[in-house]
């Protein structure tokens, strides 16, 4: 089935629209160069606003401090 043209892209399809876009030949070099940088800027926009989400298994400071504080109640335990 036919993908709709507004539909998600993962970071694969990414780089395939990134390889056809710069293998065409229907576009200039400035066209082709201003189609990749927004490419990128729109996965790092993408990764930067997933970010805020503060999603437990993937935020690594709530995992951090729980360790710190874990190891700091058994060191206080054995003293």
């Amino acid at each position: 089935e036919e993908r709709a043209i507004d539909s998600p892209v993962s970071i694969v399809g990414g780089g395939r629209i990134a390889g056809e876009v710069s293998s065409t030949e229907s576009l200039e070099l400035e066209e082709k160069a201003v189609s990749l940088a927004g490419l990128v800027a729109g996965f790092n926009l993408f990764i930067g606003l997933f970010n805020f989400l503060p999603l437990l298994p993937l935020d690594g400071g709530h995992i951090a401090s729980a360790t710190w504080e874990w190891v700091r109640r058994g060191w206080a335990r054995l003293r």
